[in-house]
């Protein structure tokens, strides 16, 4: 029996990483036209939240000027 499904293969340019992931999601929500509000609300939860450990990771790698 075949097994049919739809896959994506896909190919990026790590040079241009803004442009390639922002073109993965134009391409992933042709596939599922009616969820894209609930896809790109996944996203910006999932960025937001590496933006944060980010954030804290950065603070806490700041070096403290010693007061004299």
């Amino acid at each position: 029996m075949a097994i049919i499904q739809p896959k994506l293969e896909i190919v990026v340019n790590p040079a241009a990483p803004v442009q390639e992931v922002c073109e993965v999601i134009t391409a992933l929500s042709a596939y599922h036209p009616s969820k894209e509000v609930e896809i790109l609300t996944g996203l910006m939860q999932a960025i937001g939240g590496r933006l944060q450990e980010l954030e804290k990771s950065s603070e806490q790698e700041e070096p403290t000027i010693p007061v004299v």
